[in-house]
């Protein structure tokens, strides 16, 4: 008699403690209630041990799950997958992405300078090289005195040629860089379709999606016009 009485006892603390819900917090606290209600952000309960007491609601973004009497759960919490961008911070030198830049600036040398206009049109190969095409319009404006009279001569030439860039990050959205640009040009005022070599080497930075540059520019047919330039941009196409 004894023992069934025991086993009887047995099963009806078993069946007590099934009967509870248990909250479990993201800090791995446990907490046995009785659940009241779940709406879209918060839970309230009321606590096992004082089933006649105030009811309490928290935010759901505090639980990791509720277990019911029943055995079921609801999981609030979950881990959400990392950003592609995160999965692949390790080099940089991984990852192409086409972008772009237009610039507006001027040409100079001793003798005048004039309006310039660039752009390029290229590839971004990690966090630290470009590569693309580059052409633009170039006009160089000169004055000279002959006979106490002001001669004024203007030239233009579009150039054409292969544009590279090699950047140093020193913060998220900055960028240094040295630049470098070789091929040819196109005379189309005052050079009478001339065609020769030309390059342009200098230095500059990026700040989010603007660009500055100073450099030399340099252009060879049958002699050598050397040019210094300065000019402000725009990047454009996926950073």
């Amino acid at each position: 008699m004894k023992k069934v009485l025991l086993c009887a006892l047995l099963s009806v603390a078993i069946s007590a403690a099934k009967a509870q819900d248990v909250i479990v917090f993201k800090n791995a606290d446990e907490l046995q209630v009785k659940v009241t209600a779940v709406s879209e952000d918060n839970l309230s309960y009321r606590r096992w041990d004082n089933p006649d007491g105030p009811e309490y609601t928290i935010d759901k973004s505090q639980v990791f799950y509720v277990k019911y009497q029943n055995g079921t759960k609801d999981v609030f919490y979950k881990v959400e997958p990392a950003p592609a961008s995160a999965l692949n911070t390790s080099s940089d030198f991984s990852g192409v992405k086409f972008q772009g830049y237009i610039y507006a600036g001027a040409i100079f040398n001793s003798e005048g300078g004039g309006p310039a206009v660039d752009l390029n049109f290229g590839a971004r190969i990690g966090r630290c090289f470009y590569a693309g095409i580059e052409t633009g319009f170039h006009t160089l404006i000169s004055s000279v005195y002959f006979y106490d009279e002001k001669l004024t001569f203007t030239e233009a030439y579009v150039p054409i040629g292969v544009n590279l860039k090699g950047y140093l990050p020193v913060g998220k959205k900055i960028y240094p860089y040295l630049n470098c640009s070789l091929g040819g040009f196109v005379g189309v005022i005052d050079l009478d379709g001339l065609n020769g070599f030309y390059c342009q080497v200098g230095a500059g930075i990026d700040i989010r999606r603007f660009s500055f540059g100073i450099g030399y520019t340099g252009l060879v047919k049958g002699g050598t016009a050397n040019l210094g330039y300065v000019k402000l941009g725009v990047r454009f196409g996926k950073y």
